[in-house]
């Protein structure tokens, strides 16, 4: 298991205090998923 980038521990920080299915579906057009 590889360790967590700075960048992913961010983003579940944020998962905690955003309500992220609403805001997914306004960004997720622009940032196609990768992997």
């Amino acid at each position: 298991k590889r360790k967590q980038t700075r960048r992913e521990r961010f983003l579940a920080e944020m998962d905690q205090v955003v309500p992220w299915t609403g805001l997914l579906g306004l960004i997720e057009p622009f940032y196609p998923k990768d992997g």
